[in-house]
């Protein structure tokens, strides 16, 4: 009798170990799939088409970035981005499904290299742009959600640290960075933005500006965001 109360006993344990690991994977899957919703939903491509890099030697570069939506208002939406991937005229804003925007207006704040896009929607009520902010934290498990010629890339990684930078917050996360990631946000698992990504100073290791230093810029700009 007590070989079969133990097989029992073992064969629960088990079966349980088993429904707890399957629980686990579904609720990341579905983690995943909402959070992946919320930055496809906000986030736009800034594409600089006649772009003039004459400090550099160069003219009419094509280059692009990502921005992403964080206030709306009837027929108008704001964009948060880099500056530095808005040098000069001709910039062009697109949704996630490559729909234009026309853009209405740039403020830059060109000391801590972040931007707002002014554009013109058809529907505000169409974007999830109840964004919220919270403060990174050393090892906090982080995302961030890119467009490329492969569809809306979702890149998993982890804060690896949090310092100053020329006066700046900034954090540096081992999430993959490519050229043209610059203005894409990084999110944590609650879908809270920490930072914004900047590819161009990442060496290694990504680096991001901090929700800290966002929300100052914003609240600039809106007047108490």
């Amino acid at each position: 009798i007590e070989i079969y109360i133990n097989s029992g006993v073992v064969m629960i344990v088990f079966f349980a170990s088993l429904l707890t690991i399957f629980l686990d994977f579904c609720s990341a899957e579905t983690l995943d799939f909402r959070l992946k919703n919320f930055l496809v939903s906000n986030t736009v491509v800034i594409n600089c088409k006649k772009c003039d890099y004459a400090e550099f030697g160069l003219r009419y570069l094509v280059s692009y970035g990502h921005g992403f939506i964080v206030k709306c208002e009837v027929d108008t939406c704001y964009v948060l981005t880099v500056n530095h991937i808005l040098p000069f005229e001709d910039i062009v804003v697109y949704s996630s499904d490559m729909r234009p925007f026309k853009v209405l207006q740039r403020i830059i704040d060109p000391k801590h290299d972040l931007a707002i896009v002014k554009i013109r929607v058809r529907d505000a009520g169409s974007f999830d742009y109840t964004s919220k902010f919270t403060l990174p934290r050393k090892d906090m498990n982080v995302l961030t959600g890119v467009i490329t010629t492969f569809g809306f890339v979702v890149e998993h990684g982890k804060i690896l640290d949090i310092r100053k930078e020329k006066g700046i917050e900034v954090l540096e996360h081992n999430l993959y960075l490519n050229p043209g990631y610059d203005g894409s946000i990084v999110i944590d698992e609650k879908g809270q933005i920490v930072g914004i990504n900047l590819h161009r100073l990442s060496n290694g290791n990504g680096l991001a500006i901090s929700a800290e230093e966002i929300i100052k810029f914003l609240n600039l700009v809106f007047g108490d965001y």
